[in-house]
């Protein structure tokens, strides 16, 4: 997991990590609404990052509404140690998806997730509600049951895409909530 916050940092691009400068830098040089990212190879969205298709991530639960036109795919180039990577990157996250969005996920094939958002806690809660997304999609498949299972219908989606979009309801609200969590149960002192 990386976290990163501040945007307007000096420092972004010295990470002493060349994967974290390629990837991080390229979106924080392309998005000045990026303050925070989240990054993580786990296992369901790596699964996800590897199914064929365009976009062949499927919304089966209320979940998915807060993503739906809100992705982008970065194919995959090896390892990310090249800086010419940061122009595909660049291009991937800046581009207005069809529903007219910009992506908020870059959905890295073979590789993993990456969250965006204006503030550490909006980041980590995208990434938290997507990993559940893929998560369903891998089980589902795993269990030979997504032939049969209900996605979730096109003007629903996009009904929910518009409700998270809500400053009431935007990914990261739920923050506060999840780091007294934290605090009082897990032992946790410094967010």
């Amino acid at each position: 997991l990386v976290l990163m916050g501040d945007n307007n940092n000096s420092n972004k691009n010295n990470l002493d990590n060349v994967t974290a400068d390629v990837i991080h830098g390229a979106i924080y040089n392309a998005r000045s609404d990026v303050n925070a990212i989240v990054h993580i190879h786990s296992e369901a969205g790596m699964y996800v990052s590897c199914l064929p298709g365009d976009d062949p991530l499927k919304f089966y639960t209320q979940d998915g509404g807060g993503f739906y036109g809100k992705i982008a795919w970065h194919d995959f180039c090896g390892v990310a140690t090249d800086f010419k990577e940061q122009e595909l990157i660049h291009n991937d996250i800046t581009k207005k998806t069809k529903q007219g969005y910009l992506p908020d996920i870059l959905m890295m094939r073979q590789h993993g997730t990456t969250a965006c958002g204006s503030s550490v806690g909006a980041a980590y809660v995208k990434n938290f509600y997507l990993d559940r997304v893929c998560r369903v999609q891998m089980n589902l498949n795993q269990a030979n049951a997504a032939i049969n299972a209900a996605e979730i219908s096109d003007d629903n989606l996009k009904l929910m895409a518009e409700q998270f979009q809500s400053t009431d309801f935007i990914h990261g609200c739920e923050w506060p909530a999840m780091v007294k969590y934290a605090e009082k149960y897990l032992g946790a002192h410094e967010f």
